[in-house]
Formats: C-alpha cells, sequence, structure tokens
C-alpha cells in the first residue's frame, strides 16, 4: 500500500501514500521496536496490525535505518494488505480445495488463501505439528493433517522462506488428491496395461526360449554321451583286434 520512513522518535516523517504524512506514531508498534533494540538486522513482518490511517489491516515489512555513525535513525516500512498475498496464492493450481498459508516462524498467521479474516493475526505455534514437530526437524517437508481452520483432512508441504522468519505452507485435501490420483490412473492405466501385456508376453517368450535351450542343451549331452560310449566301445574293440594279430 505505501512506503515510509519513520525517525528515531517513532514520528511517521515521508510515506509515498500522502504529500503531507499524517500524524502517526509508532513508538510502541512491534515493527519499530524490535528494529530500535538491534535484534533483527534485516527485513522484519511484523503482525498484522489495523492501520491507523485508513483502518485497513496491513502487514508492515520493515527495515532499520541508521545514520552516517551507524546509529538508530528509524525505519523504513512497507505496509502491504494481506490480500496481496493471497492473490498470489491464487494464482496456483493447486486444486479446488487447496490452502496456502503465509506465517511467521513464531506461528502468526500473516495471510490465507482461501482467505479467512478472524484467522489472520493467530498464532498456530502451541497447536500446528508444523510448528511442534515438522520445522523443528526440517526446514522443509510433506506430512498430512486436519484442518483447524476447515477441518479437512490435508497433505501439507511446508518451507521456510531463506533470508527471512518466514514459513510457506501448502496444502490439498486428500479428496483433491484422490480424485488426481484417480484421474491419472485413468488416462495412463490403459498404456500401464500395454505395457503389462507386452511385458508378460515378452516375458513367456524369454521362458519358452530358456526351455529350448535347456532341452537342446540335454539333447547334446545325451548325444555327447553316446558317442562317448560309441568312441569306447571301438577303442575296445579296436585294441582288441591288435591283441588278436
Amino acid at each position: 500500500q505505501g512506503l515510509g520512513w519513520s525517525n528515531a522518535e517513532g514520528m511517521l516523517v515521508v510515506t509515498s501514500r500522502f504529500r503531507d504524512p499524517p500524524q502517526v506514531n509508532t513508538p510502541g508498534q512491534e515493527h519499530f521496536l524490535v528494529h530500535k533494540d538491534g535484534a533483527r538486522p534485516g527485513l522484519h513482518f511484523a503482525a498484522p496490525v489495523r492501520s491507523q490511517v485508513d483502518g485497513n489491516v496491513l502487514v508492515l515489512v520493515s527495515k532499520r535505518y541508521q545514520n552516517a555513525r551507524g546509529e538508530f535513525a528509524g525505519t523504513i516500512n512497507v505496509s502491504v494488505l494481506p490480500s496481496y498475498f493471497t492473490s498470489l496464492f491464487r494464482s496456483l493450481d493447486l486444486g479446488l480445495e487447496k490452502s496456502v498459508l503465509l506465517l511467521r516462524r513464531d506461528g502468526m498467521i500473516l495471510a490465507r488463501e482461501p482467505e479467512a479474516a478472524e484467522w489472520v493475526g493467530r498464532s498456530l505455534a502451541s497447536s500446528s505439528p508444523l510448528f511442534l514437530e515438522h520445522l523443528l526437524q526440517a526446514d522443509t517437508g510433506t506430512y498430512t493433517l486436519t484442518s483447524p481452520i476447515d477441518g479437512r483432512e490435508r497433505i501439507v508441504s511446508y518451507g521456510r522462506v531463506p533470508g527471512t522468519d518466514l514459513v510457506v505452507s501448502a496444502s490439498i485435501s486428500m479428496g483433491d488428491a484422490l480424485s488426481y490420483f484417480r484421474q491419472r490412473l485413468a488416462r495412463e492405466l490403459p498404456v500401464i496395461l500395454v505395457l503389462f501385456a507386452i511385458g508378460v508376453a515378452a516375458a513367456r517368450a524369454l521362458v519358452r526360449q530358456l526351455r529350448r535351450d535347456q532341452e537342446r542343451e540335454a539333447e547334446a549331452r545325451q548325444q555327447g554321451a553316446a558317442l562317448a560310449e560309441k568312441t569306447a566301445l571301438l577303442e575296445s574293440v579296436f585294441a582288441t583286434t591288435v591283441q588278436g594279430v
């Protein structure tokens, strides 16, 4: 919604939205305090707040601003409507019952698609397996759960956003996943069956060939044994004849 600078006392000095900035004082707000204390050197995504100017719920993205001496000189702020994120998430083709969440690492929901205004600003840290289990083990992963928001059984994939304290979680309902599997199976099953039939035919042909080879080998062994027997007999007759002479 706008870009602005608040000075070291928390007063809004410059904003892209107004020629004459409104008297907005932010010294007690989270995004100001976290930078004043030097707790976060990079971007900080503050908890959603209601604008003192127009009453809209905003997510403030801020960065510490320092003067030439390296002293705290205020914050650079960008105010973003949660709908900015949800419109982006809406463009993802994940099925009719998809759900995408933008959260902070502490579990707070910044945006959700489908939109659920009553959940924005609430924390899942103490109730969601994502924060109680999975993020403790890996920065990315997939698991299943029953959503506390819509009550549906879902397959969830998540990942931390590098360089920020954000987590993105995307899920599809088990019904959508099974539907997609059935549709794909219906498309690919004929091909699979043809390939399977070809494989079975090839295997049978190979078995028949192996049997023929075995039969030929056995016949050759028998013929070799008979020849050896005849050769031995001839040698015996020849030896007897020689002795007689």
